[in-house]
């Protein structure tokens, strides 16, 4: 299963950024073999709607689970993603 990872840096073993909307990247964990690709949060420096911006690319990526406590329920309603 692939996941999104709101990260504070490239690094795998960077902290979980608790700024969903804000994080600085995004690492995207395939969890079979825990492989992942980085891309930088293009949503971060945008006025509002970080957090569903930031949704919305994740979810084009087919990422199903989002590991993160501070993403806000309204982000989820219209993807496919699970909040845990």
């Amino acid at each position: 299963m692939k996941i999104a990872v709101s990260s504070s840096s490239k690094d795998f073993d960077s902290l979980i950024e608790s700024r969903f909307g804000r994080c600085a990247c995004f690492l995207m964990v395939e969890t079979d073999d825990m492989s992942f690709e980085v891309y930088n949060n293009q949503s971060i420096a945008s006025g509002g709607c970080a957090s569903m911006l930031s949704d919305q690319f994740i979810s084009s990526k087919s990422a199903k689970a989002v590991p993160n406590r501070q993403l806000l329920a309204k982000c989820i309603t219209n993807t496919c993603c699970r909040r845990y």
